[in-house]
């Protein structure tokens, strides 16, 4: 699934293109409920970057660590492989 996620739909609320249709974050939802049970991998890329395949690193969960819970580091290295 490709999406792309605009600035604003009805009072400014994200909306989801999929392929030339576009959905609410409820209609999304909803969708989704077909697939209830099973898991799911989304990757956020740049709108210029959609047409290419990010690399997409599977592994288990690190220690959190941190005042918020987070691993800075982990967290800092998933941006920029995602980011590029």
């Amino acid at each position: 699934m490709r999406c792309v996620t605009p600035d604003g739909g009805p009072d400014y609320e994200t909306t989801i293109w999929i392929d030339d249709k576009e959905l609410s974050l409820a209609e999304l939802g909803r969708m989704l409920l077909n697939y209830n049970g099973w898991g799911m991998r989304t990757a956020f890329v740049p709108d210029d970057e959609i047409h290419e395949q990010p690399v997409i690193e599977v592994r288990e969960p690190e220690d959190p660590k941190g005042a918020a819970g987070v691993d800075q580091a982990a967290d800092a290295k998933l941006s920029r492989m995602i980011l590029g």
